[in-house]
């Protein structure tokens, strides 16, 4: 008995470990089928979020999610095979800035938060297990005039006085700075790539800087290094992050677009195509590539589009032949005489037009005047239009000493632009101004100016602002409302002089702010060109070939966010170190170039805004050389304007970066 009840104890103990063996077993077996489902379900959230990610970094996410819901992995080479249900909510893009998390925690952006959910069910198993990933993202729009210095391309920093940045460093390549002792970042200090206290391997510097190499003073903690680089919403479906953040497709939001893709086009107005800022501008001047404004004898190349990008497309604008969205403006000033030329276009009495009114087409512009005309060879009593331009515009030549080249520039009086807006007679701008302001909320508020003079070895295509003291500011009523319209934005591919100060006073201040950091009397503005050379108010206007000691500056202030190309250092060690061919790019210090002898004592160039270097330039090519050849050193009086820290206080038209971060990741 005592045997027969031991055996029955074994057994039933016996049967209980079996049963918790079978149990655990089940139980592990259903744990891997899980574990394997949660990595399929994750697979297929990837694959979503590659897909979406792609698509917004270079382009636009796709509105429709039944697009991104029914990608699913190849599962064909699989040991297990899932049926998968894919879920994706798209947020809205926040119109309003936010502060960012994670990295980004110094930046504001206007955020868009996704959600990813994958859930993949096994097929043919012995248990079927279900797993469900959800992955939150937000996909981010950052403005690019938040950072006090960003750079595309190599950042160098060789300053031969010490140097102070506040606000944010960020580099899309390397930083290289020597002396680097010479230089205290009070923001913080990233780099997609890696950081090097020497001077630059790709343009051998050690010709034009002495010293020991010594570390920056990071003020706001540790240099971050390895980081993702922000992109630019450039380039084809297709393209990788190389080729979409290179500096010639970043380059392409200061061009004409492509031919397929470029205003009055209704195709130029989606979203996707809105980086161009051709497309997106208030005005478009052209002294040749949209056709001419006249014909000989008139000396008037200059012909003006108003773009209203918000256009409804069913003509509200007066179009004049052009798709809604364009409207080709009427001259503002004309030079008028009784004395005819001599030349073919009058040779027909029957051209005649009395009765003058203005006319977009010059070639009309004629009246008849009772007093009769004793000079000309046609009817007296007839008067014709020798000019009609704009009041705004004009034509220059100057001389520029470092690209030894002269200049034929489109010349652009702020000022009387400021005028022309404001002004309500039937040719100005106060009636165009509160028709865009109506669609787009914004007045008149930017300008592309692209210069058509044939480029050559000797001649240099370029644009100049001058009397820009004072910005344009307008007032428009939008559904009953008065809103002020507030600063400018001058856009060119070509390269750009800036004369005397800029965006120095308000209309109700009472005296402009020159040589200091208060900014609370400017408007938001931003200059994005080829290349950007700061003229004191001393550069004369027919300044030709006059020598260095001659072309003295005086101390001028300019406020404004700056985008612009640069001649990158070459030469060096990457060259095999021989310093063959080497030139230095004039680094942060040169940013902004300058023509005359700043050397004086208390001659001092003050700059608040935003420093943005994008690309090689394209017409301004020549290196920088040593001071006092072409330019004196002046006192650089320089900070980071922290207007652009807010969204009233960014300039017209700033282009967005795009980044994703990652929120939060679940699995059950």
């Amino acid at each position: 008995m005592t045997t027969l009840c031991a055996i029955v104890v074994l057994l039933i103990v016996f049967a209980g470990i079996m049963i918790w063996v079978s149990s655990n077993g089940k139980q592990t077996r259903r744990n891997q089928i899980f574990t394997s489902s949660e990595a399929a379900a994750e697979g297929a959230s990837e694959m979503v979020f590659s897909s979406m990610d792609h698509d917004y970094l270079y382009g636009t996410l796709n509105q429709d999610v039944s697009a991104y819901e029914g990608m699913t992995p190849i599962t064909t080479n699989w040991p297990v095979q899932y049926t998968f249900s894919i879920n994706v909510i798209e947020g809205v893009q926040s119109h309003t800035l936010e502060t960012m998390d994670t990295i980004y925690t110094n930046l504001l952006a206007y955020p868009q938060t996704n959600t990813i959910s994958a859930t993949a069910t096994p097929v043919g198993q012995f248990e079927t297990v279900p797993a469900t990933v959800s992955q939150t993202m937000i996909f981010s729009e950052v403005p690019v005039f938040q950072f006090a210095i960003f750079y595309n391309m190599d950042l160098d920093m060789s300053p031969g006085d010490p140097m102070t940045i506040n606000g944010t460093t960020f580099c899309n390549e390397n930083i290289w700075c020597y002396p680097g002792g010479k230089m205290t970042f009070n923001g913080p200090v990233e780099a997609a790539g890696s950081y090097f206290f020497h001077w630059d391997t790709n343009g051998d510097q050690s010709s034009n800087i002495s010293g020991s190499p010594t570390t920056p003073t990071f003020n706001d903690g540790t240099p971050l290094s390895h980081v993702d680089p922000l992109i630019l919403p450039i380039g084809a479906s297709g393209t990788n992050s190389a080729t979409t953040n290179s500096a010639a497709s970043v380059a392409a939001i200061i061009n004409i677009p492509p031919s397929n893709l470029a205003a009055p086009q209704e195709i130029a107005y989606n979203s996707t195509n809105q980086v161009y800022l051709f497309n997106e501008v208030s005005l478009i001047v052209s002294n040749a590539a949209f056709g001419l404004n006249g014909a000989p004898p008139w000396t008037n190349p200059f012909t003006v589009y108003l773009q209203d990008s918000e256009a409804d497309n069913k003509g509200t604008m007066p179009s004049l032949s052009l798709p809604s969205r364009w409207t080709r403006l009427t001259n503002d000033v004309y030079i008028i005489s009784n004395c005819l030329p001599n030349h073919a276009l009058y040779a027909t009495p029957v051209s005649w037009v009395p009765n003058f009114q203005f006319t977009n087409d010059v070639r009309t512009i004629r009246w008849t005047n009772s007093v009769a005309g004793t000079n000309g060879p046609g009817p007296n009593g007839t008067n014709c239009v020798w000019y009609a331009g704009f009041s705004f515009l004009t034509n220059v030549f100057y001389y520029d000493y470092r690209e030894s080249d002269t200049n034929e520039t489109v010349q652009l009086d702020v000022g009387k632009l400021g005028a022309w807006i404001t002004n309500a007679s039937p040719n100005a701008g106060s009636n165009f101004n509160q028709c865009i302001g109506a669609d787009t909320e914004m007045g008149i508020n930017s300008i592309f100016i692209y210069n058509d003079t044939p480029f050559t070895s000797q001649l240099l295509p370029s644009v100049s602002v001058i009397n820009g003291a004072l910005l344009p500011c307008s007032t428009i009523t939008v559904n009953g409302a008065s809103l002020s319209s507030p600063g400018l934005t001058v856009v060119t591919p070509q390269p750009l002089y800036v004369i005397g100060n800029y965006n120095v006073q308000t209309n109700n201040a009472p005296s402009q702010t020159l040589n200091s950091h208060d900014v609370a009397n400017t408007y938001p503005a931003s200059f994005l060109a080829d290349a950007i050379t700061v003229l004191s108010a001393n550069w004369p206007n027919d300044c030709w070939n006059s020598s260095y000691s001659s072309r003295t500056a005086s101390s001028t202030t300019v406020n404004a966010a700056c985008l612009e190309g640069i001649v990158p250092s070459t030469g060096g060690q990457k060259d095999g170190g021989d310093g063959t061919s080497a030139h230095y790019s004039g680094g942060i210090e040169n940013f902004l170039r300058l023509l005359e002898n700043w050397s004086g004592s208390g001659v001092t160039i003050t700059y608040n805004g935003s420093i943005m270097v994008m690309f090689p330039s394209e017409y301004a090519t020549n290196f920088w050389q040593t001071p006092d050849n072409y330019y004196g050193i002046p006192d650089r009086n320089w900070a980071f304007d922290t207007n652009f820290l807010t969204q009233a206080g960014l300039p017209p038209l700033t282009p967005n970066f795009r980044t994703i971060i990652r929120n939060s990741w679940t699995g059950n």
